[in-house]
């Protein structure tokens, strides 16, 4: 599965910011409780590792514009803190396998 950012509605059609192939399925998502998916993010990390000395994130740059249009990029950094040393990035999107994910927020705890 691969995320595709709508730019907007043209005419009749959607303009995407990267080509969508004929192959690609396109759903249309709706925004979820940002902050009670971290909340999950950060309990499933606590689950995972009994010690954790830091955590480096990688945020795709769409996740950036998010928080900042809705005036929560401060909390978002705040709320991830709790879990200690922390220090991240803003990026364009990330590739997994052969596929391009954007939207995304990938990290590595270490313990």
């Amino acid at each position: 599965m691969s995320i595709v950012s709508v730019k907007g509605a043209v005419g009749s059609g959607l303009s995407c910011f990267r080509a969508v192939n004929d192959s690609d399925v396109l759903t249309i998502l709706e925004a979820k409780d940002t902050f009670r998916i971290v909340g999950e993010t950060i309990s499933q990390i606590k689950r995972d590792f009994t010690r954790v000395s830091a955590v480096f994130s990688i945020n795709c740059l769409f996740r950036y514009l998010y928080f900042q249009q809705n005036g929560e990029l401060q909390q978002y950094l705040d709320t991830m803190g709790t879990l200690g040393n922390h220090a991240g990035l803003f990026g364009y999107g990330e590739h997994y396998n052969d596929q391009f994910l954007n939207q995304t927020m990938t990290c590595v705890v270490f313990e």
